[in-house]
This record gives structure tokens, sequence and C-alpha cells, in this order.
């Protein structure tokens, strides 16, 4: 379904606070990048741990695929998580669930905020559902999120991938690590 013209309009508006909060996020990560790398290995190790276990008794086949990604429904309850998934080379056919969630929650920082703001000029505006107003907050998320997170998930993602515990997994000789939306599209970093 397309947007209305309320949400094309709110998309220009919000168009000016996307460089000022990606700025803002990035000097966030600055000022908080070791606790925040630490917070993310801590939750990888945990990935490896399960995987490792299932790889043990004979569920899971060598790892081809490391995917971190946003959620939808993350953004819907507010509570701001990653998935972190293995897969193997199958990826979204590999039958063994291996996940773990990462509260990445700074990186939403003005998601609530702006969506406040714009819904309040909306409905001045023009009569908006609220399922529209939903819609738009995930695709103003992810507008949001993915330029300037893709850089700092990248980093984040390489200081975990030093964690001895995936080392000792059974990789595939081509590891592919992906940023993007779960069961949506993503990239390679």
């Amino acid at each position: 379904m397309e947007a209305s013209i309320p949400l094309t309009m709110a998309e220009d508006f919000l168009l000016d606070k996307l460089e000022e909060n990606a700025k803002e996020l990035i000097e966030y990560f600055a000022a908080n990048k070791q606790q925040i790398i630490d917070s993310f290995t801590e939750k990888f190790i945990e990935l490896c741990k399960l995987t490792r276990q299932q790889q043990e008794n004979g569920l899971k086949a060598p790892i081809a695929f490391v995917h971190i990604a946003s959620l939808r429904s993350s953004l819907l309850t507010e509570t701001y998580e990653f998935r972190i998934s293995m897969f193997d080379n199958r990826f979204w056919l590999d039958t063994v669930e291996t996940a773990v969630y990462w509260k990445g929650d700074f990186f939403f920082r003005h998601v609530e905020p702006d969506i406040a703001e714009i819904s309040k000029q909306l409905k001045a505006q023009a009569s908006v559902p609220e399922y529209e107003i939903h819609e738009f907050r995930y695709r103003y998320a992810l507008c949001y999120l993915l330029p300037p997170a893709q850089a700092i998930i990248e980093e984040i993602a390489a200081e975990a991938l030093k964690a001895p515990a995936f080392a000792e997994l059974m990789l595939d000789e081509n590891i592919a690590v992906i940023f993007g939306g779960h069961m949506e599209g993503g990239g390679i970093i």
C-alpha cells in the first residue's frame, strides 16, 4: 500500500531531522563505544555457545551467515531489539533456529519524539489512521537507522567476530555478515 499524501508530507518534513539525528547517533556511539561493543559481544558469545551446543549435538551445519536484523515488532513494542542469528548455507531454509536478541535502543533515541511531533502536526492537518503512523514509524526508523547504523554495526560486528567462541564453531569457508531487516532486504557488511 502506498503512503497517503499526509505521510508523504511527513517524510519531507523529517528529512532535515535525519541528518541531525544521524550525527547525534555517531557522537553517542563514539562516547559509549566500548560499552556498546561489550554488550553486543556478550550477546554474540551467548549465540556462539548456543550454536556450538547445536553443532555438537549434530543439529547445526557449519555457519555460513551471521545476520543482524532490526525487527519491525521491536519498533511497535518499543523494545528496540536486534536479532542476531547464525545460519548454515541454506540461510532462511536452515531449520534449526539459532538467535539471540540484543537491545540496541540507542539507535532509536529520536524515533519516538520525532514520530510524536510529526503525528501531532499530521493530525492537525488531516485524519491519519494509527496504522499509517505505525507504518511510517517503521519506515522512518529504517531511513534514520540504516545509513549511520550500518557503519556502527560493521565496527561492532568486526569486534565480536574476534571472540574465541566464534572461532570454536564449525564455520563455512565463506562467511557473510548481513545487516538489515528480518526476512527483508539486507546487505553484506
